[in-house]
């Protein structure tokens, strides 16, 4: 049965940190042109991360996500989030609950960890896996800083959030359609 390990990023042995790098260069590899057009925004280093793995029985990666601590402004008002990262599973592991199974674990950890909203980027065709697991589109005027300007999302970027307390479940219908400054970079 695969089991949950969080860690945080001080935390993480080298072994781990390079499992979990490995399986994110397989699963996200960079297209030179698309890198070349969008250089890295040295304003995102030293993030504070959660990482949160998907352990086999015999203690292999069998995928990772991270969450980032962020703090982004909704209608005006300042809201430290959790930022879910790097959502991968071992291409041999995929279609079979792991991913779901995975994302579940990482929002109990945010919950625990006192986060009140967990905040993704998406594309489309990923829309109705984060939807099953209770997360919703943000529809608002949503706009990021990248390299210090301010604008929209990449166009293909869907922005979800996910009430992770009580309190953030009574807010979160404010959220839904108002103007959301999700702050530096995507995540």
């Amino acid at each position: 049965m695969p089991s949950i390990l969080v860690r945080d990023a001080q935390d993480i042995t080298d072994a781990e940190r390079a499992a979990c790098q490995s399986l994110w260069r397989r699963t996200f590899a960079p297209n030179p042109a698309e890198q070349a057009s969008r250089p890295p925004d040295p304003a995102c280093d030293n993030t504070p991360t959660i990482y949160v793995m998907l352990r086999g029985d015999d203690d292999s990666l069998l995928g990772a996500c991270n969450w980032i601590d962020r703090e982004i402004e909704v209608a005006g008002t300042r809201h430290r989030i959790a930022g879910l990262a790097g959502v991968s599973i071992e291409e041999a592991h995929r279609g079979n609950g792991l991913g779901a199974q995975m994302i579940r674990g990482a929002i109990a950890a945010a919950a625990e960890r006192g986060f009140d909203f967990g905040v993704l980027f998406c594309g489309p065709h990923r829309r109705a896996f984060y939807g099953r697991l209770g997360w919703r589109l943000l529809e608002g005027d949503l706009k990021v800083t990248r390299h210090g300007a301010d604008g929209p999302p990449e166009e293909d970027n869907l922005v979800m959030a996910l009430p992770l307390s009580p309190s953030a479940e009574r807010q979160f219908t404010d959220w839904i359609h108002t103007p959301i400054h999700l702050g530096i970079g995507q995540w």
